[in-house]
């Protein structure tokens, strides 16, 4: 079977598009954004190892759904309304986890991950972060003193 160039050039735009649909939030459909947060979800969550347990999805539903309480709490209905459409993804994660359908190891962390110094900010699209390694979470921060992440630097453009 012979593929010529411009099929080539088809497929990687092809990926590219639908690559860019998954790592874009959406909110303006409910189920749209959930669904699309779901195969977020299981492009960048999944682990090559782990047990997953009915009470890992139950934690990490409950985390989920604790942060979009506490931004709805606050007065941010963006930030709340980022939070439960995350749950939403988690809980069809979960429910495809149910019957088989997902590699998602929700509270697992990846061996590569742990095991590579953390060089930049590994916070999520919402700007938080659960990394083991993060200085923020170790530090106290931003709360302590209003430091920003230190590994989320720009280049100087002098």
């Amino acid at each position: 079977m012979t593929t010529n160039i411009s099929e080539i050039v088809a497929l990687r735009a092809e990926i590219d598009r639908l690559n860019a649909i998954i790592h874009t939030p959406h909110a303006d459909d409910f189920w749209k954004a959930a669904s699309i947060e779901a195969e977020f979800q299981r492009q960048t969550r999944a682990a090559e190892d782990g047990d997953k347990t009915p009470a890992a999805w139950f934690w990490l539903v409950g985390y989920l759904a604790g942060k979009a309480l506490h931004a709805h709490a606050a007065g941010n209905a963006e930030k709340a309304e980022h939070h439960i459409i995350t749950t939403a993804a988690a809980l069809a994660n979960w429910h495809r986890d149910v019957f088989g359908q997902t590699d998602m190891r929700p509270g697992i962390v990846q061996p590569a991950a742990a095991s590579k110094p953390l060089v930049r900010c590994a916070a999520g699209r919402d700007g938080e972060c659960s990394h083991t390694e993060c200085p923020q979470i170790r530090d106290g921060e931003p709360v302590k003193s209003g430091r920003h992440c230190p590994l989320d630097v720009q280049e100087d453009e002098s």
